[in-house]
């Protein structure tokens, strides 16, 4: 287990933003779906608005009833125990920053590169847990209790995992709750912002359904990835109510309720989970099928193929210290990301980013023929590095 380097995460704009590439950059590095709003969605927020003409008012600060109470009922709390955030990233702000102290975050890697910054925000001392690719970088058991001190308060467990797609099975999360039963002050923050874009799973299990450990474990999630709905900001956490009560005061008092409008929209998307997901999910299963063809075609190049999200994890360390035509090092997989944007035009995020480097994350949920494009150019910039490793 190691501490996240100080410098690492300084950078001033997310890896994934399109905002400063130029207009003919190919965006491997987004993290935003590409698919339309479901007509519902859409119909929903208008009408939602129509009614509001003649008088606004302030919504809830735990969220809709509605809404609030169709969340609990596919999470198993009851109500009080929900509250609807702007998204799944303050729902985690909401968390560490009303349950850190000077205590550790423990966070297996690789992750969600906007963690640290989150954990930081937060007040909390992040303790990254190194995984490897033998095991489809998942958390072991083993690793999880070694990481373990004193001063750990909160586990951030990814499920499924953003970016190497990753989902853990039943059998896995129980060896790791067998863990944690034995540590009843660590409370467990289940991501599962991308629990229902499954391209090789049926379901994906949540460590919240342990009943050892439901009433610590802090469910968060949103509408963004698995209903393709980023700009809708709409997210939530689940838990036990001793622990929203807390999370409450802090979202009263910082951005109160979320936008109604918005909120409508959100149950019309969950209330047509049924129309929604499985269009999407079919749509990245043939968009994944070719984009395994694609990247088979790089040499000295490898990936282990997700079983969910949006992404694949590819392992590029072989080009770490090869040099460019005009004989510049490449130094890290930063550098390469520098390179391949000047040379390929392509926007890739760095493994670094995610706390392992060597890797890419990359897109696949884009247009096929964006990615066919990129993936070509990619592969003609590789081609050009002089490497002396093969």
């Amino acid at each position: 287990m190691s501490q996240a380097p100080t410098g690492l995460y300084s950078i001033p704009l997310a890896p994934e933003s399109t905002k400063h590439l130029g207009p003919n950059t190919m965006p491997l590095n987004t993290g935003a779906p590409p698919f339309p709003v479901h007509p519902k969605v859409r119909e929903e927020i208008i009408k939602a608005v129509e009614a509001s003409k003649e008088k606004l008012s302030y919504p809830p600060t735990r969220g809709i009833e509605a809404l609030q109470q169709k969340v609990a009922r596919d999470y198993g709390y009851p109500d009080e125990g929900v509250i609807i955030t702007y998204g799944a990233s303050q729902a985690l702000y909401n968390i560490l920053d009303s349950t850190i102290g000077d205590e550790d975050v423990l966070i297996p890697a690789p992750f969600w590169f906007a963690f640290p910054h989150i954990v930081a925000q937060g007040r909390g001392k992040l303790k990254i847990i190194q995984t490897s690719a033998e095991n489809n970088f998942k958390l072991t058991p083993q690793q999880l209790a070694q990481s373990i001190t004193w001063k750990s308060r909160i586990l951030i467990l990814t499920n499924p995992n953003n970016p190497t797609g990753a989902v853990y099975t039943r059998e896995e999360l129980d060896a790791l709750v067998k863990v944690l039963v034995k540590h009843p002050r660590l409370l467990v923050v289940s991501d599962e912002v991308y629990n229902l874009v499954l391209v090789d799973e049926k379901t994906c299990p949540s460590i919240s359904s342990w009943p050892e450990i439901h009433d610590r474990v802090l469910t968060i999630n949103s509408l963004s990835k698995n209903y393709a709905m980023s700009g809708l900001r709409v997210g939530f956490i689940a838990a036990h109510p001793t622990w929203t009560d807390i999370y409450l005061q802090k979202q009263n008092y910082a951005t109160s309720g979320v936008n109604e409008f918005l909120q409508r929209g959100a149950l019309a998307a969950l209330e047509a989970t049924n129309e929604i997901i499985p269009n999407i999910v079919e749509t990245l299963k043939v968009r994944r099928a070719k984009a395994i063809e694609l990247l088979n075609t790089v040499p000295n190049t490898s990936y282990i193929a997700p079983q969910a999200a949006y992404f694949f994890f590819w392992n590029i360390e072989h080009y770490i210290g090869c040099r460019t035509e005009d004989g510049r090092l490449i130094r890290s997989d930063v550098d390469l990301v520098d390179y391949l944007l000047q040379d390929a035009n392509v926007a890739v995020v760095a493994g670094s980013l995610c706390g392992t480097p060597g890797y890419f994350r990359i897109t696949y949920a884009i247009a096929e023929d964006v990615f066919e494009n990129a993936i070509q150019h990619v592969k003609e910039s590789l081609g050009k590095l002089r490497c002396t490793n093969g």
